[in-house]
């Protein structure tokens, strides 16, 4: 579902889709060589994704809390970005983790 594209000088910047989320990504090799890459965010996964909710404990009024907790999809890729560029150091994220 994620494609990473990485940048050059001899290729032109790729077609940004309008209303689509991507992430900027700084990497760098082994060597120090810098590159920017492009991950285009899937539209076809919701934006937010549920990572707990309440435990319906009882209050001390007798009602149950329900609070669910959400974190935006591009969170999640941006913070776990460096696996999909295994042998590449990642210097900087846009939208950062």
């Amino acid at each position: 579902m994620l494609t990473p594209l990485a940048l050059d000088p001899g290729h032109p910047f790729p077609h940004i889709s309008n209303l689509s989320v991507n992430l900027a990504i700084e990497i760098r090799d082994p060597k120090g060589i810098e590159k920017f890459a492009r991950l285009k965010v899937p539209n076809t996964l919701p934006r937010l994704v549920p990572i707990k909710h309440s435990s319906g404990g009882v209050r001390k009024d007798g009602t149950i809390a329900h609070h669910h907790y959400f974190v935006w999809l591009d969170q999640v890729i941006a913070a776990n970005v460096g696996l999909l560029f295994p042998a590449w150091i990642c210097s900087k994220r846009i939208p950062s983790a």
